[in-house]
């Protein structure tokens, strides 16, 4: 586990544009084994974890929504797909079978339906890789806590959307902290 898990959530961290992430207290790079003895967990603590916490929350509220969407563009490309497909069949059926110009007709539509395909792939790729990196985030805090015996449990109130914006009220109660 990198140390400077400890000094991110710790009162005492500086940064400097040389060595990265440093003590305040010793203005050095971290160098203890397992636990900080200095730590000062506080207000930064307490942001950091509200920040992680409501960052995963809200995409696994988002998780329905993704795969519905995803599904839905899907299914659009291959309707698309298939009215290329039976359109082409239609053409080749009623044309005297030389006309070629005809023929690009469905190739066209065809290429068309590649693009909900793309959108519906791409969409589901991009909330794959956030809930992944998200559920790292709070995984690597809630080890770095487990070494110093915090134990949290956090409450995320939705309050109604509007215009796009919606307020969340956390309520974060921490037992262990020194």
């Amino acid at each position: 586990m990198e140390l400077t898990r400890h000094c991110d959530l710790c009162e005492h961290k500086q940064s400097d544009f040389k060595l990265g992430l440093v003590c305040g207290l010793t203005s050095r790079k971290p160098a203890f084994n397992k636990t900080c003895s200095q730590i000062l967990l506080r207000d930064n603590f307490e942001e950091k974890l509200k920040q992680i916490n409501l960052e995963y929350d809200q995409l696994k509220r988002k998780r329905l929504l993704t795969y519905s969407y995803t599904v839905v563009f899907i299914f659009i490309g291959l309707i698309v797909m298939f009215v290329a497909y039976y359109f082409g069949t239609y053409i080749y059926n009623i044309s005297n079978r030389t006309s070629i110009r005809l023929y690009t007709y469905p190739l066209i539509i065809f290429s068309v339906s590649l693009a909900p395909l793309g959108i519906a792939v791409s969409t589901l790729i991009n909330y794959l890789q956030h809930i992944k990196v998200a559920k790292s985030k709070k995984e690597d805090l809630d080890k770095v806590l487990a070494l110093y015996n915090i134990k949290y449990a956090i409450d995320m109130d939705y309050q109604k959307e509007f215009h796009g914006t919606q307020e969340v009220y956390i309520d974060l109660k921490v037992k262990g902290v020194r």
